[in-house]
């Protein structure tokens, strides 16, 4: 399975997961009634991925690194895109890059991190 964001090709993470947020006005009536309204199909349900590294090399994280450096330069949503059989993604999405801890191994800090993904 391969992995692209921002049309470069990623480390497989060690957990993805999805998450469906719906976007909704909620009103509560008087009589205790909740009514929800929900925004159309096309901005109503956004999907968010958590990509879940460890142990990663300088050099797979900083593939990611730019990706992201990129994203925030120029705030345009990246091409999410996997090709797994059973599981495809093609989105535009959003990126934060966050929870990046550190572990030395020789001369070379090995990294865990937490990339999330929302569907822009």
């Amino acid at each position: 399975m391969a992995f692209t964001l921002g049309g470069s090709e990623i480390k497989r993470p060690k957990s993805l997961s999805e998450i469906r947020d719906e976007q909704y006005a909620q009103q509560k009536a008087l009589d205790g009634t909740v009514a929800r309204d929900y925004f159309s199909s096309r901005v109503g349900t956004k999907r968010i991925w958590s990509l879940e590294y460890e142990n990663v090399q300088p050099s797979e994280y900083d593939i990611i690194d730019a990706v992201y450096s990129t994203y925030k330069s120029t705030d345009t949503p990246v091409a999410w895109v996997s090709d797994e059989t059973n599981y495809t993604i093609s989105a535009s999405v959003h990126m934060d890059l966050v929870n990046r801890k550190f572990s030395q191994s020789g001369n070379q800090y090995i990294s865990s991190f937490t990339l999330k993904l929302t569907e822009a």
